[in-house]
């Protein structure tokens, strides 16, 4: 007879685990396999075609690239193209001068900041009259009390770790490159002390005992006496659930205790931060009370407000995110406020940032490209090729090169209609490939329609090669161009 295959399915390398999946095989998810076949022969595909036309039509044209490899992924471009848009954004942006009115009021003696309503106006000579306004009537009366508003607000705890939330939180928190964050992770869990953490999932299902996790860090020398009160003082709350299930693994969650002298420091920051989270998931939502105050000059409206941190709930055992108690005065309605200042300021609007790690993961993750396991690849294989870099400042900033790139691919889709650059065809494929997993789709038939469109991508990139050419050649000297500028070794060697 044929052979019969079943698969061993676990999430974590413990002993409950593996003697668990073994006395419980499956067989395999043949829509499983098909989606990651699909994934596999397309990207096979469009990449070593595309790699192929860039790197032997521009290693021979342009002298600098000569050694450098041009590859080209479906899930790559959109990548650099986040990067270079928000580059590109940075460098076209026009700061304009913008005028607004700062009040500040003396309370109880405390000094109280207040905002203006407005908040701003690009006008300066209507700014002016108002300000002139607010100096009359604030020199005659003051500024009067319109509003008190008092409300209780709540922080709400986390949802459970998955892994572009952990990659996202590595970069920012712990300022750890999303790549380096899972190879470190996956050796956590190959000694046994993470779970798997390649996972889409932000829920625990009913399944799991999250007590048991939760119990499994009491004797921690770190976290363990918290832990602890979580569980005997009442405190324990169940998890958030998210909306993501990939039915395959669970959260990103600890198996067991570690201290620190376990682990080196890379691996113990990776390994705190998911305890943490673990149990800042079972902690009660921070509670608060926010009191915002209206006051009014002259007809203009000027806001305050000013928070009491009642319960710290998660925040107590979750360092990475704070919620700041900043109580204000007890305020009146038609209280009359002693002014000790009233400004007006002039400022300029400002670019945004270049992008993070983080916020690139949350931009594919938002366009539906990538998965959970390779989006952090794609970053670090944009700087490996020298597409781009980071900076001092930990953000990522194109080079020349992805730069020229990516404005190619623009100006040749501005005569093709197809924009390889931008995350649209790949987020269709995304879905086409989920769908295959669900069972909703054929293999063959998502296979035939996404090699028709990539063929007509690369038709219509080969008949528009000298929209590349020239964005290429705003950056790099061609060949024929860097012979008629070579260096003069000698002069007037010979006499002929």
């Amino acid at each position: 007879g044929r052979l019969q295959v079943f698969r061993a399915v676990f999430s974590a390398l413990t002993q409950v685990d593996l003697l668990h999946a073994c006395a419980n095989l499956r067989a395999p998810d043949q829509r499983l396999a098909d989606a990651v076949e699909a994934r596999q022969e397309i990207d096979l595909r469009t990449g070593a075609a595309f790699t192929r036309w860039m790197t032997l039509r521009y290693q021979a044209m342009f002298p600098e690239l000569s050694d450098q490899p041009l590859s080209f992924g479906p899930c790559q471009f959109p990548t650099l193209g986040f990067v270079v848009e928000r580059w590109l954004r940075i460098q076209r942006f026009v700061r304009e001068p913008f005028w607004s009115i700062k009040l500040e009021a003396m309370k109880e003696g405390q000094l109280v900041k207040f905002s203006w309503r407005r908040v701003r106006l690009f006008d300066r000579l209507a700014t002016m009259a108002l300000y002139e306004l607010c100096i009359e009537d604030a020199a005659a009366s003051g500024a009067i009390v319109t509003r008190v508003v008092e409300e209780p607000k709540s922080r709400w705890r986390p949802l459970p770790l998955n892994t572009i939330e952990l990659s996202k939180l590595a970069s920012t928190k712990l300022r750890m490159a999303p790549a380096r964050c899972m190879q470190v992770s996956e050796g956590l869990y190959q000694r046994g002390i993470l779970s798997y953490p390649r996972t889409e999932t932000d829920r625990f299902q009913p399944t799991i005992d999250v007590q048991a996790l939760v119990a499994a860090q009491a004797g921690n020398s770190q976290w363990g006496a918290y832990a602890q009160n979580l569980l005997n003082s009442g405190r324990y709350t169940a998890p958030r659930h998210g909306a993501r299930d990939d039915h395959a693994h669970p959260p990103i969650h600890p198996v067991r205790s570690a201290e620190r002298g376990e682990l080196d420091d890379e691996h113990w920051r990776v390994f705190e931060l998911v305890t943490r989270h673990l149990l800042a998931c079972c902690s009660p939502d921070a509670r608060g009370n926010r009191t915002e105050v209206e006051a009014e000059v002259a007809g203009e409206g000027f806001v305050t407000a000013g928070l009491v941190v009642a319960d710290r709930g998660w925040l107590e055992i979750y360092p990475y995110s704070n919620w700041a108690n900043d109580p204000l005065p007890r305020f009146v309605v038609n209280e009359r406020l002693v002014i000790s200042a009233l400004e007006m300021a002039e400022s300029q609007t400002q670019p945004p940032p270049l992008l993070s790690e983080a916020d690139l993961i949350g931009a594919m993750d938002r366009a539906g490209i990538g998965t959970d396991a390779t989006m952090n690849e794609h970053i670090a294989k944009i700087q490996r090729r020298h597409y781009a870099v980071k900076n001092d400042d930990l953000r990522l900033e194109p080079s020349k090169l992805g730069v020229a790139l990516i404005e190619g691919y623009q100006r040749f889709a501005a005569e093709s209609g197809l924009d390889l650059s931008k995350p649209a065809l790949r987020a269709s494929m995304e879905n086409a490939m989920s769908a295959i997993a669900r069972g909703e789709q054929d293999r063959r038939q998502f296979l035939a329609d996404a090699i028709a469109a990539t063929s007509r991508c690369y038709a219509a990139m080969e008949r528009n090669a000298p929209a590349m050419d020239a964005s290429l050649s705003q950056h790099f000297t061609g060949r024929s161009e860097h012979a008629r500028v070579a260096p003069v070794v000698q002069a007037g060697f010979s006499s002929c």
